[in-house]
């Protein structure tokens, strides 16, 4: 596969809005905005809602697939939340399999699931996905697929 999926609508609007509100009352959002840092697992007692997210059965599903027959378990790795502000500086192109610094090809180990509280755009600084870029360096550089940033 080319190394991602995006699910539209996944969760619906009542607990997209859910999450939205509890974490805005937690700080969350705050925290973001003057850069101090990330709301992270502590977010499961402040904005429950988000457990919905965690335990939302299309994308378990979807993760039990893309990681095969030999997961045992799924486990949480980390959990944060964040806002992008406008004009604030873009990331870099990364790739986000630094947990396991040994090669792991072909098996994943682990996927990644950003859920989006507002729509994705240009204008909003929404995350590029790079074809591919789930597979090892040198496979980038052999068939031509080097992440170059804003390209």
């Amino acid at each position: 596969g080319v190394g991602a999926l995006i699910i539209k609508n996944a969760a619906d609007e009542e607990t997209i809005a859910a999450v939205d509100a509890q974490l805005d009352a937690a700080g969350a959002w705050e925290i973001s905005r003057n850069k101090k840092g990330r709301m992270q697992m502590d977010m499961l007692l402040k904005a429950p809602a988000t457990r919905k997210l965690l335990t939302n059965e299309y994308v378990l599903g979807v993760t039990r697939h893309v990681l095969g027959p030999s997961c045992k378990r799924i486990a949480l790795k980390e959990l944060s939340v964040f806002e992008v502000q406008p004009g604030q500086e873009k990331q870099k192109f990364h790739r986000e399999d630094m947990f396991w610094p040994w090669h792991h090809e072909p098996h994943p180990w682990s996927t990644n699931i950003l859920w989006a509280i507002d729509d994705f755009t240009p204008e909003n600084g929404g995350t590029n996905v790079v074809p591919y870029s789930h597979r090892s360096t040198a496979y980038m550089r052999e068939n031509g697929r080097e992440m170059v940033d804003g390209k």
